[in-house]
């Protein structure tokens, strides 16, 4: 991957930041919390549990913003417990935390109950970024065009919030900058 960005003569920075499951987060210590935060900001990348997920997401989503953590949630478009309780996602979101969508999804990579509830997401409001969750060169690279593209077939506001969603959010989640309004 590197060696494609040297050909490119593309620079390139590489941040820390991880994803970490819900159980993880509840009792990682301060130190592993910390060296998991999202490039230089407070934010951790908290996965969106693919199976059931009681209260103890709330629970531990809340102590980790009581400890002066910003949470992100991956991948909520995937998740069965706010796919079955879209408010469930939206009360979370209206205590302060944020929605990462999977491009892919946007796509219908994941299936089209999972890109029919990101594209919800993104038009409702509920939404702060979209991402690749790359894992590998190959099988799911890295890269957004695709779904950004497909999104905005389906919403026209899509050209608006595409830079916001895309660089504006992230850049200023990586640098632990104020957050960019979304665009109207």
């Amino acid at each position: 991957m590197l060696a494609l960005y040297e050909r490119e003569g593309l620079e390139l920075e590489l941040l820390a930041g991880a994803e970490v499951t819900v159980d993880e987060a509840a009792r990682l210590g301060e130190p592993t919390l910390r060296a998991f935060r999202l490039g230089d900001g407070p934010y951790l990348l908290i996965e969106s549990p693919y199976e059931f997920a009681g209260m103890e997401l709330e629970r531990t989503v809340a102590g980790l913003m009581e400890r002066g953590y910003g949470v992100v949630l991956a991948h909520p478009e995937r998740c069965p417990a706010f796919m079955d309780r879209p408010r469930r996602l939206r009360e979370m979101v209206e205590r302060g935390v944020l929605c990462s969508v999977t491009a892919g999804s946007l796509a219908g990579h994941f299936g089209q109950a999972s890109r029919w509830f990101a594209l919800e997401l993104v038009r409702d409001g509920l939404a702060h970024s979209v991402d690749s969750d790359a894992h590998d060169a190959e099988r799911r690279p890295p890269g957004l065009r695709e779904g950004l593209r497909s999104a905005a077939r389906q919403l026209p506001a899509m050209a608006r919030l595409e830079p916001w969603l895309a660089q504006d959010m992230p850049a200023a989640i990586l640098a632990g900058e104020p957050l960019p309004a979304r665009p109207t």
